[in-house]
């Protein structure tokens, strides 16, 4: 077979979106937020959209608008991280709720892994492989896969 019009080939495959991936961030304490601003600033491919103390806001926000990624801790001044991943999953299942929390014990890992959340790491322990799981998550763009 020969091909002497390759211009319509790049048409039929998937690009990615160039646009960054939404994040929010749920978390109580003031300087894990400002650890986790740090992070996702030297992450390109994300884009911080939000940050919040208490479930209710940060409910609030995500049925406004769903962003892609939700760093979530699980307890919070007004409530606790469970109320949250409901209603991302429930109303959102497409936004990745990534669970970071000093409560680390299997049974907290098993309770929010069925409830939906995409990953489970420990605040004391693992943000390395946090931070390496959100630059995977940031290569492939928004969740939104157009075709030009």
């Amino acid at each position: 077979m020969h091909v002497t019009n390759t211009e319509l080939l790049p048409a039929l495959m998937p690009t990615r979106d160039a646009r960054p991936s939404r994040l929010f961030i749920v978390e109580d304490s003031d300087v894990v937020r400002a650890l986790w601003r740090t992070v996702v600033a030297r992450i390109t491919g994300l884009s911080l959209a939000g940050e919040f103390n208490r479930a209710s806001t940060a409910i609030a926000a995500i049925r406004r608008e769903p962003p892609h990624v939700v760093l979530l801790d699980i307890n919070l001044n007004d409530g606790n991280g469970m109320e949250v991943m409901r209603v991302v999953a429930a109303e959102s299942p497409m936004t990745k709720v990534v669970v970071v929390s000093n409560c680390s014990d299997t049974t907290h890992r098993k309770y929010f892994t069925e409830a939906g959340a995409y990953a489970f790491y420990d605040k004391s322990h693992e943000l390395a492989a946090m931070r390496d799981m959100l630059e995977r998550l940031a290569e492939f763009g928004s969740p939104a896969t157009s075709f030009s």
